[in-house]
């Protein structure tokens, strides 16, 4: 027994599907990107500068020096080190949060004295650049004994 054809049933239904699958498909798309947006704020970056000054004799460069920027927070750890730049090329990218520039504990800075401009700790913001100046000037020698 063969069933007569209803175009009316098999033409609604099609489109009842072909709809629902529409609007499926824009609620997905369109949950996925709000939750996006709202749960992962762009990076900060931050640039370093290694300024070497030699006024009392010292030889090293920038690239003799090597820079750390601790970006831990809330249970993690984070340590990045690269060698010092004096061009500002020296660039990294991290979540927004809290952060502190340092001398490489393993690299020796003896006879050189270290200081760290404003930026080189703080809190960084979702796209937010700052620019951090490590100044290394050499030390004296001491002067000779009479």
């Amino acid at each position: 027994m063969v069933k007569p054809f209803n175009p009316t049933y098999s033409f609604s239904k099609t489109l009842v599907v072909a709809a629902m699958t529409m609007i499926f498909i824009s609620l997905s798309s369109t949950s996925f990107r709000s939750v996006y947006a709202q749960d992962v704020p762009p990076a900060g970056t931050l640039s370093v500068i290694s300024h070497v000054i030699n006024n009392n004799g010292g030889t090293k460069q920038a690239s003799d020096f090597s820079n750390c920027i601790d970006s831990s927070g809330e249970g993690s750890t984070s340590m990045q080190c690269s060698s010092g730049q004096d061009q500002g090329i020296s660039e990294s990218s991290f979540d927004p949060g809290p952060y502190k520039v340092i001398q490489d504990p393993s690299n020796s800075v003896d006879e050189y004295t270290v200081s760290y401009s404003p930026d080189c700790s703080g809190t960084l913001n979702a796209g937010e650049r700052k620019i951090c100046t490590i100044t290394y000037d050499d030390v004296a020698p001491p002067s000779p004994s009479s």
